[in-house]
């Protein structure tokens, strides 16, 4: 009687970061989290403290507490 041996190798790869969504800013209400990214008027920003949106605080230079631009 001959047994074979079969011998098997499985890597996993992680990502250190999660797929980004790009939407675009409302002030409905949103609940944004750190680290999601929004267009408003053209351009891009990345929430850096989490919050919910309302008229007011869409991002600007006035909300850097909020949204940080990025290109």
């Amino acid at each position: 009687m001959i047994l074979a041996l079969s011998l098997s190798t499985t890597t996993t790869r992680t990502t250190p970061h999660s797929a980004v969504r790009l939407s675009l800013w409302s002030a409905l209400l949103v609940s944004y989290q750190k680290g999601d990214e929004v267009i408003y008027n053209g351009m891009k920003y990345r929430c850096v403290a989490p919050h919910r949106s309302y008229a007011g605080a869409e991002p600007s230079l006035f909300t850097w507490a909020l949204w940080q631009r990025i290109k």
